[in-house]
């Protein structure tokens, strides 16, 4: 399904429209392409991944999407510029497990950039300690990361 903006003034449609992978109990994947916004909250005016999911589930399983106290049911959040596997609740029961999962440090995170004549030849590995606040910053009390 193709949801978004793209009025005059308002920021383009993005050219990929998200997907769902995977469809698990409670919980399902969701593919976001570059240019949609992992929607918790508000409305930013471009296209929100929780309108994907309205329309992109069944109705059986859309109950979270709909709610903005939950997040739509989204765990977790990733620039709008960028893209990724996101994982979404589509049930108060996967939304409180999946949850659980996250404050208890059972889900692990990986980022990776691609970059394109950017860095001198050669790999380049950052270990740096996150700290976990409202926004994460980089600290010396804060948890290993690679």
């Amino acid at each position: 399904p193709r949801v978004g903006r793209g009025a005059a003034g308002e920021p383009p449609l993005p050219s990929e429209a998200p997907s769902i992978p995977h469809l698990l109990p409670g919980m399902c994947l969701v593919l976001k392409p570059p240019g949609w916004e992992v929607d918790t909250g508000g409305d930013s005016g471009i296209c929100r991944l929780s309108s994907f999911l309205q329309v992109a589930l069944p109705a059986s399983r859309r109950a979270v999407s709909l709610r903005p106290d939950f997040g739509f049911g989204f765990i977790h959040r990733l620039d709008t510029p960028s893209s990724g596997l996101i994982l979404a609740a589509t049930s108060f029961e996967g939304y409180a497990c999946l949850e659980w999962q996250m404050y208890t440090y059972e889900i692990a995170r990986e980022y990776y950039v691609l970059g394109h004549d950017v860095a001198k030849v050669g790999a380049r590995d950052v270990r740096r300690r996150i700290l976990d606040s409202e926004t994460a910053v980089v600290a010396e009390t804060g948890r290993p990361a690679r």
